[in-house]
């Protein structure tokens, strides 16, 4: 090791860097003194670290943490060796300069020149007379505190803040849940910090008092509700990313047993918070014990008599398939899929959350069995969109052709066709033709609607000139005039001269008239201009009554 000090950062590796960095701006580094000449001490987190140096450079350095003996580095040393110039710094500026003289009494000016006993003793004053510095100061420096039950810190600096908030109807008033929830947020950002620095315990005492004391004043104060549930969420957010971490099994029990006991709480049932605890109690539960518990309070749920909103009832529907994947359950499996099929939309609700968790066996199987079982045509329709989401997931090109082609015969959304067209192998003009006599077998209300989207998707104009005739309405033939542009635009000035012919014969009053100036405007928001004068140039000829009005009308 033989590196400049003032280059330490191009010399160390950038994990520790900036574990160090953040180590050194939390004012993690308490103790900096010189042992011997040379050879500086510096107490970080907890941890002592020794550095050498000669007298610019560092020569050695060492640690008694775990990660400094692997690794011959560590955060702990690169917030030493970051104090340790930023001291020698200072004191080599403070010599040479002479004493500054100041051109406003700021902030900065007095820390620079006030020593550290009289800035202690006014903080201790101030703290002691005025009661919203004093809970700043705690919440910020509470994590520098030993205690014995690591947790009882936090909740007192919470009980604090919830002691002046409370009015005379014991709610929380607005200025007491806005000061709530900011040192909530102090406190989770401190939460963060610990989980970057793997202080895994001190980040789950955080977060087990905010959960506990600040998520459940959501329905004790006229705040906003959106506020504390955004809160919320950022908490539970912040355990799941907990417990994703090495973390001891003792920590990881007591996690699995405050969840779970928070869940049966009304305030989280109410707010839907359910819904994020579910999410962090399924990874916890990786034995059949703690699985059936959990399947257990799935089912009091849903069997409680109440009704539930849909994100909490999709959840535990999720939470109760993925629990009965695991080795044990297969009976239960079994008998609930059995239960699922007595309801077409408990089908439906089922079969999407197995397919959105990856479950596509119970999907498929689910699905097809509610295929047989109920005949009915939006049923059927949901489920084979389902059903192609799952082939497409899968690459099933025969279940995407079949599921694509089915869910357009249903609901003549073209998008079918495009998917189907993409994966499709064969002979595809023989295959559009037997879709063509499905449609119009299938879906006698709405075929002429799915066959114009088909005809104009494969520029099949003949086919698709028949069926504006046949509807004989401009508002049909404006949605598929685009198909005929531009070469085919003499024949849909045609269809266009002929319908509006006789509409206009047909049709009195206005309405015609705006109408037809509506067809213009959407004509030149399609570049056909020229289509619109020779338009113009008809009705003026044929129906010189409705141009005039048409002028009127534009004058106005």
């Amino acid at each position: 090791m033989n590196f400049l000090l003032k280059n330490l950062e191009l010399s160390l590796p950038e994990a520790h860097l900036v574990v160090g960095e953040k180590l050194f701006d939390d004012q993690k580094v308490t103790v900096l003194y010189e042992g011997e000449r040379n050879l500086w001490v510096a107490e970080v987190d907890g941890f002592e670290t020794e550095m050498q140096i000669s007298p610019s450079r560092v020569k050695a350095c060492s640690c008694e943490c775990a990660v400094f003996l692997k690794e011959k580095m560590c955060g702990h040393v690169a917030a030493g060796l970051l104090a340790l110039r930023k001291h020698l710094t200072v004191k080599k500026e403070k010599k040479a300069a002479p004493k500054k003289n100041y051109q406003k009494l700021t902030v900065n000016a007095i820390l620079d020149q006030v020593g550290k006993e009289e800035l202690s003793a006014f903080v201790r004053y101030y703290a002691s007379s005025n009661r919203q510095f004093s809970i700043a100061l705690k919440t910020r420096f509470a994590g520098a505190v030993p205690m014995l039950n690591n947790a009882d810190k936090y909740r007192q600096v919470i009980d604090a803040v919830l002691k002046t908030s409370r009015n005379k109807n014991d709610k929380i008033s607005v200025p007491g849940a806005k000061q709530l929830l900011a040192t909530g947020v102090d406190l989770l950002g401190q939460a963060n910090d610990a989980l970057a620095l793997e202080h895994y315990v001190d980040c789950w005492s955080i977060l087990s008092v905010l959960i506990d004391k600040v998520a459940p004043v959501v329905n004790r104060t006229d705040f906003e509700t959106s506020r504390f549930l955004e809160f919320a969420e950022s908490c539970f957010h912040l355990v799941g990313q907990l417990i994703q971490q090495p973390i001891p099994p003792d920590l990881k029990s007591e996690v699995w047993s405050f969840l779970l006991e928070i869940a049966n709480r009304p305030v989280y049932k109410g707010y839907d918070l359910v819904v994020f605890i579910f999410e962090q109690l399924l990874p916890l539960a990786n034995d059949k014990s703690k699985a059936s518990e959990l399947l257990q309070l799935v089912d009091n749920e849903l069997s409680g008599g109440k009704t539930l909103s849909d994100d909490y009832h999709n959840q535990l529907l999720s939470a109760k398939l993925i629990i009965l994947q695991k080795r044990g359950f297969g009976k239960m499996a079994k008998t609930f899929y059995q239960e699922v099929l007595a309801s077409p939309e408990l089908v439906l609700n089922v079969v999407a959350t197995a397919a959105a968790q990856g479950l596509n066996h119970v999907a498929k199987d689910l699905a097809m069995r509610g295929l047989q079982e109920f005949d009915l045509h939006l049923f059927q329709y949901r489920l084979k969109v389902i059903l192609l989401d799952v082939a497409v997931s899968e690459k099933d090109i025969d279940r995407i052709v079949e599921w694509s082609k089915d869910c357009f015969i249903a609901s003549g959304n073209i998008k079918y066709v495009r998917i189907c067209k993409q994966y499709f192998t064969g002979d595809w003009k023989p295959f559009m033709q037997q879709v063509i006599e499905e449609v119009t077998a299938a879906n006698p209300s709405h075929q002429q609607v799915s066959l114009a989207n088909l005809y104009g998707e494969e520029k099949w104009i003949p086919e698709l000139t028949a069926i504006a005739v046949q509807m004989g309405t401009v508002d049909f033939l404006m949605q598929y005039d685009h198909y005929f542009l531009p070469q085919h635009e003499g024949q849909l000035f045609d269809l266009y001269k002929q319908i509006l012919d006789g509409y206009f014969s047909n049709h009195l009053g206005i309405k015609p008239t705006q109408k037809m100036l509506a067809l213009f405007n959407h004509l030149r928001q399609l570049g056909a201009q020229r289509l619109v004068d020779k338009l113009a140039a008809f009705v003026r000829k044929n129906h010189p009554q409705r141009m005039e009005l048409a002028m009127e009308l534009m004058a106005l």
